[in-house]
């Protein structure tokens, strides 16, 4: 399997219960210390997985404070052009959501690819 990139890739990877649990943890780690409360995400498997996430932590995202946005970017190390690129938007966190999940999906997947060896 190739890194995930665009929509397609990551939606073969969110079809396994294993990598979605996997990238949730991922998320609220990174949300630690920002948020009073990461959230515990609600997903449904059986609907569209990606965006369930991506609303989700767009709700997170926007009762955040600048610094504790950049913080949280910074964490999950999202390129600053994605980042730009997001804010611009006008549905800014639903964009910055996907990308931060896209981010948070390859870290996870690289994770597994150089632990097994």
């Amino acid at each position: 399997m190739e890194l995930p990139n665009h929509k397609d890739d990551l939606m073969t990877f969110f079809d396994k219960e294993e990598f979605v649990v996997a990238c949730c943890e991922q998320i609220r780690k990174d949300l630690l210390g920002l948020t009073n409360n990461p959230p515990q995400f609600d997903i449904h498997l059986d609907e569209d997985v990606l965006d369930q996430l991506t609303a989700q932590l767009a709700v997170t995202l926007t009762t955040m404070s600048s610094q504790q946005l950049q913080q949280f970017i910074y964490k999950v190390d999202l390129p600053e052009k994605q980042y730009l690129q997001a804010i611009t938007k006008q549905d800014d966190m639903n964009e910055l959501s996907y990308f931060v999940i896209r981010r948070e999906a390859q870290k996870v997947y690289l994770r597994r690819k150089f632990s097994s060896r």
